[in-house]
């Protein structure tokens, strides 16, 4: 999709970038510098990246010795770091699940057939005859008529829910987002909404496509730690939080002597009631705890005109780290593309940044977040905290995964249409697609840190890579997509590969600067769009 409508002013305003110290600064991003990023960050020394770790110990030093090569100050107070409190709870025993009732009982094994976690700061879980309810997608939510709670008693029991949301299911356009997922179809949301139920926990029905990604993303999540912003859930949580695969949803469904695939059909139905399985579950494991401390790690550059607004880059500088349980072959998930790659963008587009001779109007920053692979944690606690007040922050933009693939004719804006943001690529990039997310099923506007700005009102942007291949067409973004998610994502061959063609990346970088520099220089406060679930949060903000 083309976006053409401009507005004047916008294009009567757009500053020139083909001169001094702005054309130098562009110039200064480089294909070369995101190579060298990405290697670095993606190294074994490096350990994955996981929070507490000597991995964090080494990308903290070595974006902090990046922040001081290029002049950068301090971004909170006299201090490049943001400390952020946490709490990890491993489970150290096999989860045992067993359900009985019906023509029970059954046994269930993890995490081939369920993954489960816990949430509470406690030494584990030991739940004993829990009632299980089928509450359809788990979803309440008025604005749509929609009440999958509607006289379900969930109190103190176990709430088994559907992946996503109706519209995905229906593909009705007219229902919720029709095949884009909503924030309601995310499993954050029916935790959230089953605890505010009075829930004891939660079983996600797992399904590739619905979710956005296969079972063993979940099945190799299982011997890590889990985390928590310290003093945020203690006991105000659901007891479990889990998944469990389709197959063995429909063997519990058959052992109440009930069809999942039918139960399953009728919860796409507006109206639809859930019920009690007439079953109950006894699942128990025990959990290691551990009271530490991560970092956020940002620096800026102040404005001259008006320092106290803002505009924010972010990435996440963590992945899953180093799993201790392999003991054969590769146990370091490297994450280099998720999210190396996205540091390293965010990287040279402060190069960029640095080389400007004049500072700008506003003030800018760069902000690198801890714990986004354990749920967001390090931008839910910036925005709790924040450097900046949100509402003296013009616009958050972020990466997470950039272009691998080489110069497209493209740009993915995942989110397409919420916020006036979109205008701004366009008006430096006018010969550019934008294209909207093509697996929005998927929900990934959801699933990035701009996502805890954005539900707090501050409009985000988040683009990644392109699709359409300068010489290969579509085809070739889309398999490559394909096959990240499918071979790579969250495992341990997320390794850095010297023969990917970052000119694409190079040339996305450079008009990130652009929008961001624009940003920067103008008094333009951009704005969610009219009926965005998130704009009556910015304007009473504002």
């Amino acid at each position: 999709m083309r976006l053409r409508t401009l507005l004047v002013i916008l294009i009567i305003s757009a500053p020139v970038y083909a001169s001094g110290s702005k054309r130098q600064a562009v110039d200064s991003i480089t294909e070369s510098m995101l190579h060298k990023h990405i290697a670095i960050l993606a190294s074994d020394e490096f350990g994955g990246r996981a929070p507490f770790s000597e991995g964090e110990k080494k990308t903290l030093d070595y974006l902090e010795s990046e922040f001081r090569r290029m002049g950068l100050e301090p971004g909170n107070g006299d201090s490049y770091l943001q400390a952020v409190p946490l709490v990890s709870t491993t489970i150290t025993s096999s989860p045992v699940l067993l359900i009985k009732g019906g023509r029970g009982p059954q046994r269930f094994s993890a995490p081939e057939q369920f993954v489960v976690r816990n949430p509470r700061i406690t030494g584990g879980v030991n739940l004993s005859d829990v009632e299980i309810v089928f509450a359809g997608y788990g979803i309440t939510a008025p604005e749509y008529g929609w009440n999958d709670y509607e006289s379900l008693d969930v109190e103190g029991k176990l709430v088994v829910v559907l992946v996503n949301d109706p519209g995905y299911a229906t593909r009705n356009t007219r229902l919720f987002n029709g095949k884009a997922m909503t924030w309601y179809g995310r499993w954050p949301y029916k935790y959230d909404e089953a605890l505010r139920r009075g829930a004891s926990g939660v079983l996600v029905v797992h399904e590739t496509g619905a979710a956005g990604y296969p079972w063993g993303t979940l099945e190799n999540s299982i011997p890590l730690p889990n985390f928590v912003i310290d003093n945020e859930h203690a006991e105000n949580s659901l007891a479990l939080e889990g998944w469990i695969t389709t197959e063995t949803a429909t063997a519990v469904f058959s052992q109440a002597d009930l069809s999942f695939d039918e139960l399953k059909e009728a919860a796409k139905q507006q109206g639809f009631t859930g019920r009690a399985l007439e079953l109950t579950a006894d699942i128990a494991f025990d959990t290691s705890i551990l009271q530490r401390t991560s970092y956020n790690a940002v620096a800026g550059l102040a404005g001259s005109m008006r320092p106290d607004e803002a505009i924010i880059y972010t990435a996440h500088w963590d992945h899953i780290g180093t799993n201790p349980d392999i003991t054969e072959g590769d146990n370091i998930y490297n994450g280099a593309v998720d999210n190396a790659s996205g540091v390293a963008g965010l990287l040279s587009i402060a190069e960029a940044f640095s080389r400007l001779e004049q500072p700008l109007a506003r003030s800018v920053y760069f902000l690198f977040l801890t714990a986004e692979e354990k749920g967001l944690m390090g931008a839910r606690y910036y925005v709790q905290n924040p450097v900046v007040p949100l509402n003296r922050t013009v616009a958050i933009i972020n990466f997470d995964v950039i272009n691998l693939i080489g110069p497209t004719q493209d740009l993915k804006v995942i989110g397409m249409g919420k916020s006036d943001l979109d205008s701004y690529l366009v008006k430096h990039a006018p010969d550019l697609e934008l294209t909207p997310d093509p697996r929005p099923e998927a929900g990934f506007y959801y699933r990035s840190d701009h996502f805890e700005f954005a539900r707090a009102g501050v409009p985000a942007l988040f683009t990644q890579g392109g699709i359409r291949h300068k010489e290969h067409g579509a085809a070739r973004g889309l398999e490559a997509y394909d096959e990240y998610i499918s071979k790579h994502y969250h495992r341990p061959s997320d390794e850095y590969d010297p023969d990917w063609d970052l000119r694409g990346a190079e040339s996305d970088m450079k008009l990130l600067f652009k929008v961001g520099r624009d940003l920067a220089d103008s008094n333009a406060w951009p704005e969610w769009k009219e009926g965005d679930e998130f704009r009556a949060i910015r304007d009473a903000m504002m």
